[in-house]
Formats: structure tokens, C-alpha cells, sequence
């Protein structure tokens, strides 16, 4: 799941520049494309989360992934899916293992 998409803009929870947003989007599709290739080539079944969440990136109206935030009490791992980031993904396990 990638946490930068089209409405990702570099702010106080996102401290990276264009170029690196870019960058890190790049990397992770190779990253997604060969996670698919694998799954195609062993005949697993796949979730493809990268799916599940566009539309849901950091800047999106509706986000499924956390920010960076120094300045809260509790320590959030940033970058990684939300509470609705999760139960999406896990929805689609579900539905996978109910087929």
C-alpha cells in the first residue's frame, strides 16, 4: 500500500520533496509489479492493498494511511495503513478465504 498518490503534496506530516514522493511512488509500483509476478508465478492467491487504497493516499479526502505526527502522545508508526486502511484489507482477506 502506498502512501503517496495524485493529492500527496509535501507538508509538516509529509517532509519530502517532489522529487522523492515521485520517487518512493516508482519504487513502490516495481515493488507491487514484482510481488504480482511472484504470486502469479507460485499460483497463490493475492490482496493487492496497492489496489484497495487509491484514492486513499496521504492528501486524499479520505485516507487510509497514517501521518507522521511529533507532536502527539502516543508513537504511531507513520506511513502504514489506519484503522480503515486495515479493515479494508482485512474485508478483502475475508472475502478471499470466504470464496
Amino acid at each position: 500500500m502506498s502512501p503517496f498518490g495524485k493529492a500527496t503534496q509535501p507538508c509538516n506530516a509529509i517532509p519530502f520533496d517532489r522529487s522523492t514522493i515521485e520517487a518512493v511512488s516508482d519504487l513502490t509500483s516495481q515493488l507491487n509489479w514484482s510481488i504480482k509476478l511472484a504470486s502469479q508465478r507460485s499460483g497463490v492467491d493475492l490482496i493487492q492493498a496497492s489496489k484497495l487504497a487509491i484514492g486513499h493516499e496521504l492528501g486524499s479526502a479520505e485516507e487510509w494511511i497514517t501521518r507522521l505526527d511529533v507532536d502527539q502522545d502516543v508513537i504511531v508508526l507513520p506511513y502504514f495503513p489506519n484503522a480503515k486502511g486495515t479493515e479494508a484489507i482485512a474485508d478483502a482477506i475475508i472475502k478471499l478465504v470466504m470464496k
